[in-house]
């Protein structure tokens, strides 16, 4: 799996600057390259207020899916997959009780998640996976 350096992320994702992106550290690309997403709510696509596109990166291969607040707290208060062992596993890895942890910024949350569970288990297997250029593509599309 060949990863790309700073330097090569940096010349070939000028274009994520156009996009009202978020993520986990100050650069869109250290975000999507060293954490593997960023995440909008400005695709079109988006119809809830609490809606988010995401963009992952598996270090080899780009996909992206949406994915709503909601969903993510209904896990922590067990109206999902995870039982009350896993929450509480969780919440404690990550030094919050549960009504902290609900109000952490929503790419905060998706990554926590990611990062105890996989991005499997979050947004699924890349069964397509996208280059740069068709993901460039299909985002402009949005």
């Amino acid at each position: 799996m060949k990863k790309l350096t700073d330097m090569e992320a940096t010349k070939k994702m000028k274009w994520l600057d156009a996009y009202n992106w978020q993520g986990i550290d100050a650069s869109l690309e250290t975000s999507l390259m060293d954490y593997y997403l960023i995440c909008t709510q400005d695709a079109k696509d988006c119809k809830e207020n609490d809606e988010y596109f995401v963009l992952f990166f598996d270090g080899q291969h780009f996909d992206c899916g949406y994915k709503r607040e909601k969903e993510l707290d209904d896990l922590i208060n067990g109206d999902d997959w995870m039982n009350e062992d896993d929450i509480k596993s969780f919440l404690r890895t990550q030094g919050m009780n549960r009504n902290e942890w609900t109000c952490e910024p929503f790419v905060c949350k998706l990554y926590d998640l990611i990062n105890y569970f996989g991005i499997e288990n979050l947004m699924g297997s890349i069964y397509y996976p996208l280059d740069e250029d068709e993901i460039k593509n299909f985002i402009e599309s949005k």
